[in-house]
């Protein structure tokens, strides 16, 4: 009789700890079948919301125009990324912007191109902030995609105005004139 209650008594926190661990584990899949059904609900909604998306944007007619003022027309492309160069390069430097970076690359979009153009430099705060402000004011339009703005690394400056680097990413849209 002893031995029964010796074993017994020996067994039960083993039991015990085995039915702990199989509650746990169903546990775990219940927690996992949860977390995946609310998971495939939320990706329902976003394909019900691209779908709305891409339907709105399959709205558009046929014979839709970008605005003439907010399009790069020049015969070629690289004629509309040099003519944006240009006039990125006059308004830099009229607010004493030193670029030391420019690229260009280019993207199909619908009828028209897209032009990129990204550049780096370093000036003024104000003459920074006044040159962005005159890219978003410029017609043809170009918009900027990306901005990164902080301290330069250089400290050469006389004044107390604080020195920037400047890096932008801007895009606009070119059709041919002809």
């Amino acid at each position: 009789m002893r031995f029964v209650w010796y074993l017994a008594v020996s067994l039960t926190p083993l039991v015990g700890l085995t039915l702990a661990f199989v509650l746990g584990v169903g546990q775990l899949f219940s927690n996992r079948t949860q977390v995946s059904n609310q998971r495939i609900e939320t990706l329902i909604i976003e394909q019900i919301d691209l779908k709305n998306r891409l339907n709105a944007v399959t709205l558009l007619p046929a014979n839709f125009e970008f605005p003439e003022g907010d399009i790069w027309l020049s015969e070629n492309k690289s004629d509309a990324e040099i003519e944006a160069q240009r006039q990125l390069l006059k308004a830099a430097d009229s607010e004493e912007i030193e670029i030391s970076r420019f690229g260009s690359g280019t993207r199909r979009v619908d009828d028209a191109f897209r032009i990129e153009l990204e550049l780096e430099g370093e000036g003024k705060l104000g003459g920074a902030m006044r040159f962005i402000s005159s890219i978003e004011a410029r017609s043809p339009r170009l918009a900027i995609q990306t901005l990164v703005l902080r301290p330069s690394q250089r400290r050469d400056i006389g004044d107390n105005e604080t020195l920037v680097y400047l890096r932008l990413q801007l895009w606009g849209i070119w059709r041919s004139d002809s």
